[in-house]
């Protein structure tokens, strides 16, 4: 690997930093946007900075994008499956953002191509590939650490609705109260609990609509439990006092279990990232160290077998440190 390759993948790595930073300023920019009309803006004639206008020229982009893919049944269908990401303003928006980064990669690369003076076709489409999907590995990310945050402030919410059970709210109430009074993922999926309940749905199918947005075994249980009192009958208070204690063990007995496997987890992380540590040093040191592993049938055989082996390991690991509560 030369210098130029180096530089190539730099700008490529600085360039997706950047595209994920963009994607974030448009969130909030949206966001901005919504309580703009609540505010009074004192300075109408102050001119946007270059931020605000390289991103209001993204979202032109974005929305042209989004123009050609509604025309488009396949895409259409394709968005179908990103409604999952119940925080996502608009599926297609989702997608028009995938193909950006995929095109901002293969610009990067073409460039870097020309001060190369090296181009290669199956490359081109490799980076344009990797940037197209990236972006899941980001959604992925971001929806697990949005799931542990509803996962952690779950039993709040219970012991908030309990409470106002025990005052004599009602449900509905009570899920209000749990809205307003907590923050983050947890309100805004309350409120659109809430919401539901306003239309008309029964508690039972507003708990399990949650679940299906949230695939959270918390949330399972409290929708099975809500089924089942609809179906019987009995005491809410009683009921919710249940959920309560369990979710407060549950809880527990969850954070016992990370904090004994904790030292484990940081040992696997490290194995985790070694490989990769020890193959850029060497190829640093001397780019044509792997050069016979590469270019003999017998080498790639093995390397394609330390790559299974690899994989096997992660999934292996991860499945003894999965922690059950």
């Amino acid at each position: 690997m030369n210098k130029i390759a180096l530089i190539q993948i730099t700008i490529i790595i600085i360039i997706l930093i950047l595209t994920l930073r963009v994607l974030r300023l448009s969130k909030t920019l949206k966001y901005s946007e919504r309580i703009a009309k609540y505010t009074v803006n004192k300075n109408k004639k102050e001119s946007l900075s270059l931020g605000d206008k390289l991103l209001n020229v993204y979202i032109n982009f974005q929305n042209s994008i989004v123009n050609i893919l509604q025309k488009s049944v396949y895409f259409k269908n394709k968005a179908i499956k990103y409604e999952r990401y119940s925080y996502i303003d608009s599926p297609l928006k989702l997608i028009a953002n995938k193909f950006l980064i995929s095109f901002s990669l293969g610009v990067v690369y073409i460039l870097s191509s020309f001060i190369n003076l090296k181009f290669d076709i199956f490359i081109l489409l490799l980076v344009m590939v990797i940037g197209y999907f990236i972006y899941n590995i980001y959604l992925i990310i971001d929806e697990k650490k949005r799931n542990k945050n509803i996962q952690n402030d779950l039993s709040k919410a219970i012991i908030i609705m309990n409470n106002a059970f025990k005052s004599g709210y009602n449900i509905t109430q009570a899920i209000d109260f749990v809205s307003k009074d907590l923050n983050g993922p947890i309100s805004e999926e309350f409120k659109k609990i809430s919401s539901d309940l306003k239309y008309g749905l029964e508690i039972k199918d507003v708990f399990a609509r949650f679940y299906s947005r949230v695939r959270i075994e918390d949330a399972l249980i409290l929708t099975s439990s809500l089924s089942l009192l609809n179906i019987t009958g009995g005491n809410l208070i009683g009921i919710f006092s249940s959920i309560e204690k369990s979710f407060t063990n549950r809880k527990r007995l969850r954070d016992e279990l990370n904090a004994m496997t904790s030292s484990s987890k940081l040992v696997f992380y490290i194995l985790l990232i070694m490989p990769f540590i020890i193959i850029s040093m060497l190829l640093f040191l001397n780019p044509e160290y792997y050069s016979p592993i590469v270019h003999n049938p017998l080498g790639v055989l093995i390397c394609i077998l330390a790559t299974i082996l690899y994989i096997s390991y992660i999934a292996i690991i991860r499945k003894i440190l999965k922690v059950d509560a």
